[in-house]
């Protein structure tokens, strides 16, 4: 049975079971249950199923004058001791929206201008709209992790450019600002640290991962892959013959129940709301501060969407390991 005409018909229960915030204490950290096992094929079957039908939409690229930044991406460029010299800086002007994404990249890493913004222009639009910036770094600058999301600037490795990879770090940003009445602060989200998602998780036998196990937050990244993939791939979980998705049914059912719009394609969206951009600046040499110059890239006629949850927080994706 395809999994996604299933979900509707069973999402009454889940309702009916996460009624209210639960009474049930919420642990520390999601460890009380075991990874699946076997493990999921993120690095195999789930990223080629996600480059099969998340198709690239259609952009043109701008390269910025040389010593032009965003502001997150000089900060963060002069924490890896790198200088402006090393970076390539270029918008993204994609045909659903009218304003562009501002990207950063080593000029000596394996994903070039055209190849970032075709991986970033698969995603679903409603997911591309809570991410800032994009910084494109080696391996050995995000050492432990693939990848991270700080504050909806997402710094990547080369050798991590994944479409589950960015799933993962959207997922962060998501969670971070979208605010689900009853379950998060009213005008914020967080539905990873409320009750809700916990009393979920406590009703699988499983999580997504053994890296869903280390915090919420990374519990609820991390089975948003899944549920990207049920969403967008035919016949969805049911193509995993080497598991049994229904040990982890109530977390990537509940992230799908309060994210379905927001990671589903479509060919008929514009963009609805963006974060805030990150200032430009004029940034000389590496030793020199950040000129400040025109401000922010113009979002007009757009509303911006308000400060997340963790702003100040910072979250990792593990490295892919070889399928």
């Amino acid at each position: 049975m395809h999994f996604s005409t299933l979900l509707p018909r069973l999402l009454p229960l889940l309702a009916l079971v996460a009624g209210g915030n639960g009474d049930g204490t919420k642990p520390a950290k999601p460890d009380g249950l075991p990874a699946i096992k076997p493990p999921f094929d993120f690095n195999g079957l789930i990223e080629q199923g996600l480059m099969d039908n998340l198709h690239p939409t259609p952009s043109q690229i701008k390269f910025m004058a040389d010593g032009k930044f965003p502001t997150d991406c000089m900060s963060h460029a002069k924490e890896k001791n790198h200088g402006p010299d090393e970076f390539e800086v270029f918008e993204v002007y994609y045909e659903d929206c009218h304003i562009p994404w501002v990207m950063c990249r080593l000029k000596d890493t394996k994903i070039n201008a055209t190849t970032a913004a075709d991986m970033f222009g698969r995603m679903p639009l409603g997911m591309r709209e809570f991410i800032k910036n994009v910084i494109i770094f080696k391996p050995e600058d995000l050492p432990g992790a693939a990848a991270w999301d700080a504050a909806d600037v997402i710094a990547i490795s080369d050798e991590s450019f994944k479409l589950y990879i960015l799933a993962h770090e959207m997922s962060h940003s998501i969670d971070a600002h979208v605010e689900i009445t009853g379950v998060t602060p009213p005008g914020q989200g967080g539905l990873s640290q409320s009750q809700r998602w916990a009393d979920q998780y406590a009703l699988d036998n499983a999580t997504v991962s053994g890296y869903a196990r280390t915090l919420w937050a990374e519990n609820l990244a991390e089975t948003g892959i899944i549920a990207l993939y049920n969403n967008v791939v035919p016949n969805g979980v049911g193509t995993f013959h080497q598991n049994h998705p229904f040990e982890v049914f109530h977390q990537w059912a509940t992230y799908t129940t309060y994210y379905r719009d927001i990671i589903t394609p479509s060919r008929n969206k514009t963009c609805q709301m963006r974060v805030p951009d990150s200032q430009m600046v004029y940034w000389p040499n590496s030793t020199a501060d950040g000129i400040p110059m025109e401000g922010s890239t113009r979002k007009v006629g757009i509303p911006m969407v308000q400060p997340g949850a963790f702003e100040k927080n910072t979250t990792f994706a593990q490295p892919p390991k070889c399928s």
